[in-house]
């Protein structure tokens, strides 16, 4: 069994990215399971996605552990504690990071020692789609490496962009967007990791109490202590000659990255902010816009 880890952010295209991958592999005839994991509200918020490939019925559930490829959407996630691959993966793992970073800097700075793949996928996804989305292009080059046939792939593709309403011609340039994709990687030989491996026999599970499934609260609130300014390229910038200080961004941000000034000007804490969009999207004036985190 061949098994595939994407990380990524909410807003990516990471889910429908793994399920492209998953259909791609369904219609070359394996059997296949795919299985994004995310909670409520994750535009920005880092999410996992696994994929399942087999010849025969796969009967595994749930997360991945040593996967056989990591598809990592954006370099930040890397330096993460709880989604460093390095504690996930095994020798025979290969890696494939969206970066503008070169190989050496990466497997330099993460100490990577397994076959790494580094491409730029949102500046090549940017320049076709004209969005930095990057599910089509990390499914791309994910079949590519698993050893998909494009006509599969690209098949693949127009179902899942159709059932999730995308027009005619955006689906013609994602399609364009993972032929380049697909005709730059170069594949490479992705093996079952032997640690993946489990001998058969009775699982007993551990106990655990009780109470780990509860909704108590167990700590202080520390939400604002969590730095999300990695979590998006964007931020928002208001307007303030046409603000209206009617707090509406201040009252929907899920985040509570706003405050309000003496003058009662929403102020954006750009440390908490992850750049959701939600405030944007409610502002009753549409004064608010979505810039790179790097412009002023």
């Amino acid at each position: 069994m061949i098994t595939v880890t994407l990380r990524g952010r909410g807003g990516q295209g990471i889910k429908t990215g793994a399920h492209v991958i998953g259909t791609a592999a369904f219609l070359s005839g394996f059997y296949v399971q795919d299985q994004p994991l995310y909670g409520a509200e994750r535009r920005g918020a880092p999410i996992s996605a696994y994929v399942r490939i087999s010849r025969q019925v796969i009967l595994d559930r749930g997360q991945i552990d040593n996967p056989s490829l990591v598809v990592i959407g954006e370099e930040s996630l890397m330096g993460m504690a709880s989604d460093n691959p390095p504690h996930e993966i095994s020798e025979s793992t290969v890696i494939l990071v969206n970066s503008p970073l070169s190989k050496s800097d990466l497997a330099s700075r993460y100490n990577i020692k397994n076959s790494l793949i580094v491409f730029d996928l949102v500046k090549l996804s940017s320049g076709i789609i004209e969005k930095p989305h990057l599910g089509i292009a990390v499914a791309a080059a994910a079949c590519k490496l698993l050893g998909l046939n494009f006509d599969f792939v690209k098949e693949s593709i127009i179902k899942e962009l159709v059932n999730i309403q995308v027009n005619r011609d955006e689906i013609a340039r994602n399609v364009d967007l993972a032929s380049k994709v697909f005709d730059t990687i170069s594949p490479v030989t992705i093996t079952t990791p032997r640690e993946a491996y489990r001998e058969s026999g009775i699982l007993e599970p551990k106990y655990h109490e009780p109470a780990i499934s509860t909704c108590a609260i167990t700590a202080t609130g520390n939400s604002m202590l969590r730095d999300r300014a990695q979590w998006s390229n964007y931020k928002p910038v208001i307007d303030y000659d046409k603000c209206t200080k009617c707090m509406v961004c201040y009252v929907y941000c899920p985040d509570s990255a706003y405050t309000i000034d003496s003058e009662g000007y929403p102020i954006v804490d750009y440390d908490a902010c992850k750049g959701c969009n939600i405030c944007k999207t409610e502002c009753p004036v549409k004064i608010i816009t979505l810039v790179e985190r790097n412009k002023r």
